[in-house]
């Protein structure tokens, strides 16, 4: 519905002087209208001195939280199944990445990875990681090193 509400019909609906079908058409107004939401509010504001005020606030609340908890006890195992299958599904997520990422061998890559940087190879020495890019580069290149490596220092030094 595009037609906004005015002030007096916000007035009747508060004090529910309109009939339930009309009622449940602005109710479902509100929720998409915020122009009309506004208009509500502010009437709702207005009416505020001329509602009826509970006689006792705190029997009020506790009434409501009353009811609250028995609902809650009237029904503990349809919270408790729905808990159950979010985690059964969450579950069976968890089990079918873990499979996909078994079987596209990213495991076993990460393996190999880590591997390779815990033992690194005796060929290539003990050096640092720049002067080993810096030596297969000169070599890809075919330049012979004009500055010793580390591992050249190293064999220097022990002789």
């Amino acid at each position: 519905m595009n037609k906004h509400y005015d002030h007096d019909a916000w007035h009747l609906y508060i004090e529910g002087q309109l009939t339930s079908d009309i009622a449940s058409s602005m109710e479902q107004h509100l929720y998409k209208c915020p122009i009309c939401l506004d208009l509500y509010m502010t009437s709702v504001e207005q009416l505020s001195n001329r509602l009826p005020a509970p006689v006792d606030p705190t029997a009020l609340t506790d009434a409501i939280m009353e009811q609250i908890s028995t609902h809650r006890h009237l029904n503990p195992s349809h919270t408790t199944i729905s808990e159950r299958r979010r985690t059964i599904r969450n579950y069976f997520i968890a089990a079918a990445a873990t499979l996909v990422l078994m079987v596209t061998g990213i495991f076993q890559g990460l393996l190999y990875q880590v591997d390779a940087i815990q033992q690194p190879s005796s060929a290539e020495g003990s050096g640092r990681v720049s002067d080993k890019l810096v030596e297969h580069t000169l070599r890809f290149l075919e330049i012979p090193p004009s500055v010793p490596s580390q591992n050249q220092m190293n064999t220097t030094n022990s002789k």
